[in-house]
């Protein structure tokens, strides 16, 4: 209602009275209103002195990100102190630092106000080959990988290689590759291979410090100073996970729906990369197996059609099945993608590992799907049969 222009004439002076106090109550609700946002923005204030805003960080999108779950992670930090003193490495600097940084607040503080001086010196006692090569961004996504209190307690012992293998390393620079797969479809298995066989770290866009542990030094690592970088994401913009990242080209791991389902089902019941089975209670009919065979069947023909026709950089097709079948011939494809040279004896420490850890042994004897579940599956599968002729993917068997 238009308060200077009363449309009831007949009230005279009293309805111009009216006016006046009803003016007098909405600047009364402004200024009311005024002073709370002022009290609130003081209450910010104070709060980010105490606090660390990533915001002011000048990092990457991604790195900006992880930045921000570290500090949002330690909600309780002073109720669980947890000190950084079961990591692998010591030396002066690494034992000081672990000493005062014991949550991930403090650690997401001390890599937003850390110079790139000073985080390549504590990223050099680190003792790995190559890292002279980081940019400071990607110093400070390792640091927050290798430092994060999460990882304490977590880690396992990394896999012994054989002497054929070459001593791993980041490399100063190359192709920006995604080694992209829908969770459950052995790209961790596929990481180890490529480490193997040329010797340089892969990188991921996720922060497993689990991974950290037990020997994938570049997880976090988002750069060219890693060989291929893992990835779950994709580039459709109507999902949740796009990936801010421009590959040059991409190695997509693909596997039979049904045991990518299994596999990462199990990896989620278990939290661990490395078991192997769980009962039959755990599938059929439970909820949460059920549900993720919907979520996850769906999420599947999304990650198809984003690599294999909405992306339009080169792409590697890797079937897992053919991987188990023939793992030199594969490594072999890989490499030669990668425009990366490699011997005989490269390829002979990957069949001497192969089998270490990250590729789980299935031992099932129970059918895991009940058949609602196996039509969603063969539907799925279906849907994507065009494409995958297209790409010369060998479905039929996974029908």
């Amino acid at each position: 209602r238009d308060y200077f222009h009363d449309s009831d004439e007949s009230a005279g002076m009293q309805g111009g009275s009216g006016m006046l106090v009803k003016l007098k109550s909405r600047w009364k609700l402004y200024a009311l209103a005024l002073l709370m946002v002022t009290v609130l923005f003081i209450v910010l204030k104070q709060a980010s002195n105490n606090v660390p805003r990533s915001v002011s960080v000048s990092v990457s999108k991604v790195s900006l990100r992880l930045v921000t779950q570290a500090a949002q992670s330690n909600v309780t930090a002073s109720t669980s102190s947890v000190k950084l003193t079961s990591l692998t490495r010591t030396s002066p600097m690494l034992d000081k630092l672990r000493g005062s940084i014991d949550t991930s607040a403090k650690l997401a503080h001390y890599l937003s106000t850390a110079g790139s001086e000073k985080m390549m010196k504590v990223v050099d006692e680190f003792h790995l080959n190559g890292t002279q090569h980081f940019s400071a961004n990607t110093a400070r996504r390792f640091l927050m990988c290798h430092l994060m209190p999460e990882a304490v307690g977590r880690h396992v012992d990394k896999v012994q290689l054989s002497d054929v293998c070459k001593s791993k390393g980041f490399r100063k620079t190359g192709k920006l590759i995604g080694l992209a797969s829908f969770p459950g479809s052995g790209n961790t298995w596929t990481r180890t291979l490529l480490e193997q066989s040329t010797g340089i770290y892969t990188g991921s866009i996720y922060t497993d410090t689990s991974l950290v542990g037990a020997g994938f030094e570049g997880e976090c690592i988002v750069s060219r100073n890693v060989i291929a970088i893992k990835t779950h994401g994709t580039y459709n913009p109507g999902l949740k996970e796009r990936i801010p990242i421009k590959f040059d080209g991409v190695i997509y791991v693909i596997r039979r729906l049904s045991d990518a389902l299994v596999s990462e089902h199990t990896r989620r019941m278990t939290k661990s990369h490395i078991s192997a089975n769980l009962s039959s209670s755990a599938f059929g009919t439970n909820r949460s197996w059920d549900n993720w065979v919907a979520k996850g069947s769906s999420r599947w023909v999304n990650s198809v059609i984003n690599w294999l026709y909405i992306y339009k950089g080169p792409v590697l097709i890797v079937e897992y099945e053919e991987l188990k079948k023939d793992v030199a011939r594969q490594v072999r494809r890989m490499l030669e993608f990668l425009e990366h040279p490699y011997t005989e004896k490269d390829i002979q420490c990957v069949l001497t590992n192969q089998m270490e850890t990250f590729h789980r042994h299935r031992d099932r004897t129970f059918d895991p799907f009940t058949l609602k579940q196996k039509k969603l599956v063969h539907n799925s599968i279906s849907k994507m049969a065009k494409l995958f002729t297209k790409h010369n993917v060998n479905y039929q068997n996974w029908l």
